[in-house]
């Protein structure tokens, strides 16, 4: 009987080491390819905003260039832009629905943490502007938001919100594509822009 008991026992205790040795390889395997992904992600990250800074970087808008307000009046970009770099934010409802809401919500909450109100510019193509309306009420969004079609850069082609800092020069610099997985860029982003741009003696 003691024989009987120690041999189930055994039996048992290899038992038990197979199932967590194939655990343990699965876990292990699961983890390799979260990794390889999470590596595949943030490369294509990095070829993005490579091609995104050497395609964009210093070119320049179409100075007669005209927006909308939500109230249907026409206006010269380089009429709202009022003194100094303004830090732009583009999207359009073509955007990733979440993608667009992340960069909004991240710019809402410089209004009430760095009082940038002042420094920001919303351009939004929007064939729906009532649903554009909405939005901006929904969010509180204390910033101006204009309308505009098209700002024939290449940035227009990658079909993701972005931002870029933008002057009465009409000369466009630092684009910028935020990641809502990678949420620590876009905070190095901002933090960047207003160590350049923004600094609070000037706001």
């Amino acid at each position: 009987m003691q024989k009987i008991t120690i041999i189930i026992l055994c039996i048992v205790n290899i038992l038990l080491s197979i199932l967590c040795y194939s655990v343990f390889k699965k876990g292990n395997q699961r983890n390799n390819a979260e990794l390889q992904s999470e590596l595949t992600r943030k490369t294509e990250i990095l070829e993005r905003d490579f091609k995104v800074r050497l395609l964009n970087d210093n070119l320049k808008i179409d100075p007669n260039a005209e927006v909308l307000s939500l109230d249907k009046k026409r206006y010269p970009l380089t009429q709202v832009l009022n003194e100094g770099p303004h830090l732009i934010v583009r999207f359009s409802e073509r955007h990733c629905e979440e993608c667009v809401s992340y960069i909004l919500l991240k710019i809402l909450r410089l209004t009430n943490v760095k009082g940038w109100n002042k420094k920001i510019i919303l351009l939004a193509s929007y064939q729906n502007q009532n649903a554009l309306s909405v939005l901006m009420k929904k969010m509180a969004f204390k910033y101006p938001v204009y309308l505009i079609e098209d700002l024939s850069i290449p940035s227009e082609e990658f079909n993701f919100p972005y931002c870029f800092i933008l002057d009465k020069s009409m000369q466009i610099n630092h684009v910028f594509f935020p990641d809502k997985y990678e949420f620590q860029l876009t905070n190095t982003y901002l933090e960047l822009i207003e160590n350049r741009y923004f600094n609070s003696d000037e706001i």
